[in-house]
Formats: C-alpha cells, sequence, structure tokens
C-alpha cells in the first residue's frame, strides 16, 4: 500500500495497522493530538494519518458530520498527503451521507480528476447519488445503456432494478390519483362496485412498493447511509411492522375443481413471529417470498382491525 510505502521510509519506528478501513498509530491510537498539522515533515504525516483514520471511524460509525470538518481540514492543509484519494473520496462520501448532493458530486468529480485510477468507482459512486434522488427518464437511459454496454456489471442491473421500482412507485401513486379523481368528477363511475374500491387498491399496491422500497434502500443503499453492514442484511426487518394485536389464525375450506374441499389454516405465532400453513392439518413449508407476502397480508388485516377499534374507543358513548 502506498500508505505504508510512505510511512516506513518517514517512521521506521512507527508500526501502523490497517482497522475499519483506516491507519491508526500505535503511538496514539484514534486521539486528535493537534488541531492542525505540525511543520515538522514525520510528524506532519503522522499527524495526518492520525486525523484520517478518526474521520474514518466516525463515517463508518454513521456520523458524517463530525467526520466532514476533520476531513475539510486534511483536504486544505494535507491534500498533497493524500495520494491515494481515501480523504477526497471521504470527504465526499460524507457530503453525500448528508444530503448535500450537489456539493458531493462536485467533491466526486474532483477526486475523479486527480485520480483518474478511481475513475470506474467514483462512477458508481455518482450513480448512487443519483439514485438516491429523483428518478428521472435521463438517469433511467444511462442505467439501461450501462446495462447494455456492460451486461457482465452486476452492480449496473443492480441500480437499473433499484430505479424501475421507484419510478413504478411514482406511478402508481399518480394512477391512484387519477382514478381517484375520475370517481370524484363521475358519481355515475363512483357508484359502480367493481370501480369503487379501485383507487384504493392501487394506493395499496403503491404504498406497499413503498414499503419494499423503504426496506430496499435501508439495507442497500449506501448514498444515505455510510456503512453496509451485511450482518443487517440477512435478516428480516420490523422496521414498518407497526401494529400487532396479537397471535393470528386464520381458516379457509376450499374447494377444489373435481368438487373435493379442503381446510387450510394460517397461523402467525407472537412470540416467535414465525408463519405456519397447513393443509387438513399436514404442515406445508412457505419460501421467503411467499411468507413475506402471507405476512404482509396479515399486517393489513391487523391495521384494519386496529383502525376498527380505534374508532369504536373514539366514538360516542352506547346509549343505554
Amino acid at each position: 500500500m502506498v500508505r505504508q510505502r510512505i510511512l516506513s521510509r518517514y517512521l521506521p519506528t512507527r508500526p501502523v495497522l490497517l482497522a475499519a478501513g483506516a491507519w491508526v498509530a500505535l503511538s496514539g491510537g484514534l486521539g486528535v493530538w493537534a488541531q492542525s498539522p505540525p511543520a515538522d515533515r514525520v510528524d506532519r504525516l503522522d499527524w495526518f494519518l492520525r486525523q484520517s483514520a478518526r474521520a474514518t471511524e466516525l463515517f463508518n460509525a454513521s456520523r458524517p458530520d463530525e467526520a466532514l470538518p476533520i476531513l475539510q481540514q486534511l483536504s486544505a492543509t494535507c491534500a498533497d498527503l493524500d495520494d491515494d484519494g481515501h480523504v477526497a473520496i471521504t470527504l465526499a462520501d460524507c457530503l453525500a451521507a448528508l444530503g448535500r448532493d450537489a456539493e458531493a458530486r462536485s467533491a466526486y468529480e474532483a477526486v475523479r480528476a486527480a485520480h483518474p485510477e478511481l475513475s470506474a468507482r467514483i462512477s458508481e459512486k455518482v450513480a448512487e447519488l443519483e439514485l438516491a434522488g429523483p428518478i428521472t427518464d435521463g438517469l433511467l437511459n444511462r442505467l439501461r445503456e450501462t446495462v447494455r454496454r456492460e451486461p457482465g456489471n452486476a452492480g449496473a442491473r443492480w441500480r437499473l432494478a433499484r430505479a424501475l421500482q421507484k419510478r413504478a412507485k411514482i406511478l402508481l401513486d399518480e394512477a391512484a390519483r387519477a382514478f381517484q379523481a375520475v370517481m370524484a368528477s363521475d358519481p355515475t363511475v363512483a357508484s359502480l362496485p367493481a370501480i369503487a374500491g379501485y383507487a384504493a387498491n392501487v394506493q395499496e399496491l403503491a404504498d406497499d412498493l413503498g414499503a419494499m422500497i423503504r426496506r430496499m434502500e435501508d439495507r442497500w443503499g449506501w448514498a444515505r447511509r455510510p456503512l453496509l453492514r451485511l450482518r443487517e442484511c440477512e435478516r428480516d426487518s420490523d422496521v414498518d411492522r407497526t401494529v400487532w394485536l396479537g397471535r393470528f389464525r386464520a381458516e379457509w375450506r376450499t374447494r377444489l375443481a373435481e368438487g373435493t374441499y379442503h381446510r387450510v389454516e394460517i397461523r402467525l405465532d407472537e412470540d416467535t413471529g414465525e408463519i405456519g400453513l397447513a393443509v387438513e392439518g399436514k404442515a406445508i413449508k412457505l419460501a421467503p417470498g411467499q411468507e413475506a407476502q402471507v405476512r404482509r397480508h396479515i399486517e393489513r388485516i391487523h391495521a384494519l382491525l386496529d383502525e376498527a377499534i380505534q374508532e369504536v374507543r373514539t366514538g360516542p358513548e352506547p346509549q343505554p
């Protein structure tokens, strides 16, 4: 590594460890021991490495607001020591995480100009930054073109898929509003049973997709989240499950085409959160996608029941 070669040249008696993506001087840990770079060349390099490590630690701890001023100071006073662009690119990452998109993009492009070898990495970061903002036709066309030009680029396909689902959410919201407008302007259409609840169903689809997108971006989108922890992505998130009324049990009597009947039962164990499906008492193993669908329908039913209960609680007192 370039940093290690520099350090061994100037600080042969001070070993350095690479931890959490940052260099940490053993003689002083992560502490900030000076407010400005020392004049001595060796001490200046040591100060730069410590400050860089501290800023990286703060950034990885989801504290970009604290890391940013340190990185700005390093960029202003020690840019000549940032040989691999680590400080510059982390500074841009902080701006992105703080939602300062225009500044972040300018900072990324400055890194690209100073470090052409990082161009591919910068392109991915800029694409992620764009994906965190409005999904425009121009962005979709660029993502599609990248996939066409680089069919083996899994990252490009991943970003295109995320962009398309965000656009789908926008279109579903617009469709729901359009249906609502039709029913509001035409009582005849609004009175038709097949149409009356259609706008609500479309809006429900939009809300479901929105919840899926939020979970996806919380786990995999980094433009607003400094550090991606894979262990957090391996398990399901309960962030959107705000309504739990207790144990759930539903039973159906289904009839097949040949005339036979079967008893189907779904249960949700409140203690374990596990979903059980059984046909005539025989347990059926659900695939992860199927379990997610069942769970979402249970959540909808719980939300409906909760709304009904709240209406009863807040309604007028029953007459004796």
